[in-house]
């Protein structure tokens, strides 16, 4: 989406099978965000925290799979 003015950051939180099933986004106003020299390093952890939350994510569908409790998963 795009907004004048504003500037941000977003990566996808990936499900058990790589589809998309969320986003991580952070944003502000383009005359402070982000800040001199600090895009790549948000980029990077925004990136990192989606990372790890798809990871959490799957260990949990398998979890429950293996337990019989997530049907979402086949």
């Amino acid at each position: 989406e795009f907004l004048a003015g504003i500037s941000s950051v977003a990566a996808p939180v990936l499900g058990t099978g790589g589809e998309a099933v969320a986003a991580i986004h952070v944003h502000g106003p383009a005359y402070r965000f982000p800040a001199e020299g600090a895009a790549d390093d948000i980029a990077a952890s925004v990136t990192e925290a989606a990372r790890r939350l798809s990871a959490r994510l799957v260990d949990h569908a398998v979890v429950e799979a293996e337990r019989g409790e997530a049907p979402w998963t086949t």
